[in-house]
């Protein structure tokens, strides 16, 4: 690799790795209002799956297990990220990322249920999260590329 590649790599994980760090950070930090944004967005989706009734199920699995998922996702974010930003194992950290983030993204960002005045922010973040995921996606495939170990990819 040249040096140029490695300054872009390392700045490339920076990048992605600090989304996934700062948000795990910031549900410790306010651990009880993360706890009501999950517990929220459940009762949502209970709400919008009526008459489904193994979505119905799923959903109410959920709700009494929100402080367990809570730190489940924080473990895996602090993990993976940081795995991520030190460049280790990074196909472990895109997989942990990976199977945090696709669940968030219909969980949070469910546009599709939404009026006008929502539907735009919601469809852009959901959007943005999607494409954090086809990058994670390409390090599980790809790992570090030239220049790696595979047992460090």
């Amino acid at each position: 690799m040249t040096i140029l590649q490695v300054i872009l790599a390392a700045v490339g994980r920076l990048f992605l790795s600090l989304v996934f760090i700062l948000a795990a950070l910031n549900k410790i930090l306010d651990w009880q209002g993360a706890e009501l944004n999950l517990s929220n967005a459940i009762s949502e989706w209970l709400q919008y799956t009526q008459g489904i009734e193994w979505a119905q199920r799923i959903f109410e699995e959920l709700q009494p297990r929100v402080s367990l998922m809570l730190l489940v996702s924080c473990i895996m974010q602090l993990v993976g990220g940081l795995l991520l930003l030190f460049g280790q194992k990074l196909r472990l950290a895109a997989l942990l990322l990976s199977l945090i983030l696709a669940p968030y993204i219909v969980l949070f960002h469910h546009f599709w249920f939404l009026q006008e005045a929502e539907r735009g922010l919601q469809t852009s973040m959901f959007l943005q999260n999607l494409s954090i995921l086809g990058g994670l996606l390409l390090l599980i495939a790809y790992g570090g590329g030239k220049g790696k170990k595979a047992e460090d990819a």
